[in-house]
C-alpha cells in the first residue's frame, strides 16, 4: 500500500505518476497493492473489500 502519494503536489510530473508506476511495477511482480482513497479506512486481513482506481477518473 503506497503511502502519502496523492496528499500534495511539490513535484512537476503528474500527481499519478508514483501509483501509475507502482501498479505497473506490482503488475509485473504479481503483487496486490491496494491503493484506498485519503481518509479511507483499513481493514487488516479484511478478504471482502475493494480498492478501485479511484485517481483514474481525476
Amino acid at each position: 500500500m503506497p503511502i502519502h502519494w496523492a496528499g500534495f503536489k511539490f513535484a512537476l510530473p503528474d500527481w499519478k505518476d508514483p501509483i501509475l508506476h507502482i501498479k505497473v511495477k506490482a503488475d509485473e511482480l504479481n503483487i496486490v497493492v491496494i491503493a484506498p482513497q485519503i481518509g479511507q479506512e483499513i481493514i487488516l486481513k479484511d478478504s471482502i473489500t475493494t480498492y478501485p482506481n479511484w485517481w483514474k477518473n481525476l
